[in-house]
């Protein structure tokens, strides 16, 4: 994560205080209006649609976050550490606000989880759970490259240094709908993601809980590691 962030401020550096900050990341105008509030409002206090927060710069972000004072001062003397501030904060908000609610966009762990048979069976043992924690990060050799290929955020992915998908727009896809309902019609092997682990196991061996996302992927799981000790437990009970 820290060599992408260092690799965001240098871009950040190149295109300059006035670029706009979410091309350089990878969100459009529609990505943006399936923001939650909270995501919306990091950026920008002034925005009031998405086409509004498609125009925040590196400049007014900073100011949104410094104010004009400092930052008018601190980018004529030191505008690297202008840029890496920047870079650091937009990695953390691009990371924790839009990929976890995984609204907008999704890596492939929970890509896998959520949409089993998008995993390419003719590569995959769908018996092994390994082999489901392992194709998620294959994508390419793994997964539907043919499906997934014209979703790939490589932009976002840059940031986050992994890859990344629109979400947005893969949910509309006329053919996951038909993958799923033959996947539904068949009797496949189901394993679930643990996200205190990161791989996949059975049903029984997972803790449900409540994310608090408040939205469709607000329900996860945890793997509950003997000696971990979770909480709030709020989250687990009504998981």
């Amino acid at each position: 994560m820290l060599t992408a962030v260092r690799g965001l401020s240098d871009i950040f550096e190149e295109k300059g205080f006035d670029a706009e900050l979410m091309p350089i990341v990878g969100l459009c105008e529609a990505a943006l209006a399936e923001l939650s509030d909270t995501a919306f409002g990091f950026l920008s206090l002034d925005a009031e649609t998405a086409a509004d927060l498609a125009k925040v710069t590196v400049r007014g972000f900073l100011i949104r976050s410094l104010g004009e004072e400092l930052v008018d001062t601190m980018c004529l003397h030191a505008p690297k550490i202008m840029f890496d501030f920047a870079a650091s904060r937009i990695a953390k908000w691009l990371d924790r606000a839009v990929l976890r609610p995984m609204d907008v966009v999704i890596d492939g762990l929970h890509l896998v989880d959520r949409l089993p048979f998008i995993m390419d069976a003719t590569k995959v043992d769908m018996a092994d759970r390994n082999a489901w924690t392992a194709a998620a990060s294959k994508p390419t050799e793994c997964l539907r490259w043919d499906i997934l290929e014209k979703y790939a955020n490589d932009p976002a992915s840059r940031v986050l240094g992994r890859p990344v998908f629109d979400w947005y727009r893969l949910a509309n896809d006329d053919q996951i709908d038909a993958l799923q309902d033959a996947y539904l019609d068949g009797e496949n092997e189901r394993f679930f993601l643990a996200e205190d682990t990161s791989r996949f196991v059975g049903r029984d061996d997972l803790t449900r809980y409540r994310a608090d996302f408040h939205n469709f992927g607000d329900r996860r799981a945890i793997e509950r590691l003997g000696d971990v000790t979770y909480g709030p437990l709020r989250r687990l009970t009504f998981g």
